[in-house]
């Protein structure tokens, strides 16, 4: 028998015992590298969805803004006059007399006549004063007429032949006239062609638009006078003359 050296020798068919390895010092490292890219990604994640918020609370806060800049827009004379002048483009007559007060227009436009064609009615004689007045009401329908296309086409024509839908009108219109509001009363002010037409606007509180209610042109005065003139003599029997206004 072998000599036995203090302990029993291991028995056969006992399981083998497995070693357990720990890593240590530089084993560990590319861990640590995972979990610091892990948390820049959340901190960049972070970031983004702040700034996310930012530029969408930004966007709802300009579209509210627009919206009620636009509502009260929608209500200046600038508005209207697009409006008026889209309507004269298209030759839609209905919504163009709707925007006008041509009796309005016609009563204001009565004096530029006489003073283009007379001279100042107070400082004509007396028996020339009356036939002027007894003269006037017999040409308002004509000259309400007149004043009408004529006004019709210097509208047209300040479009300059652009077809736009009245919402950009409207913001191109400040470009070719020159627009002053007092209150519920407003001036438009178009020149063309050394040709200068001013609009008279009035706030209209019932339909929540801008209306015309005067119109000041002296060329379209001049060619009035000259067109009354020729049908009832006036100014010492001579005939007035005068050029249709200029395009």
């Amino acid at each position: 028998m072998p000599p036995s050296f203090g302990g029993a020798p291991p028995e056969r068919g006992a399981p083998h015992r497995s070693r357990i390895v720990i890593p240590v010092g530089d084993q560990a490292a590319p861990n640590s590298k995972q979990q610091a890219r892990t948390v820049r990604r959340r901190r960049l994640g972070k970031v983004l969805g702040v700034v996310s918020m930012v530029i969408a609370a930004a966007v709802i806060v300009a579209a509210i803004g627009g919206f009620f800049w636009w509502r009260s827009y929608k209500l200046s004379p600038a508005y209207s006059l697009a409006r008026i002048v889209d309507a004269a483009g298209a030759g839609d007559t209905q919504t163009f007399n709707e925007m006008i007060d041509m009796d309005s227009v016609a009563r204001g436009f009565v004096p530029q006549i006489a003073a283009q064609g007379f001279g100042r009615i107070e400082e004509l004689p007396e028996p020339v004063q009356r036939q002027i007045m007894n003269t006037l009401p017999q040409v308002m329908p004509a000259v309400r007429d007149a004043i009408a296309a004529e006004l019709q086409r210097t509208l047209a024509e300040s479009a300059q032949g652009v077809r736009v839908p009245v919402g950009v009108l409207a913001l191109l219109i400040p470009r070719v006239a020159t627009i002053e509001q007092n209150g519920d009363a407003a001036t438009a002010t178009f020149a063309n062609n050394n040709r200068t037409t001013q609009l008279t606007l009035a706030r209209d509180a019932t339909l929540g638009l801008w209306r015309i209610v005067g119109v000041t042109d002296e060329q379209l005065a001049a060619y009035l006078a000259a067109q009354i003139g020729n049908a009832a003599p006036v100014n010492n029997g001579n005939t007035l003359t005068a050029p249709r206004p200029a395009r």
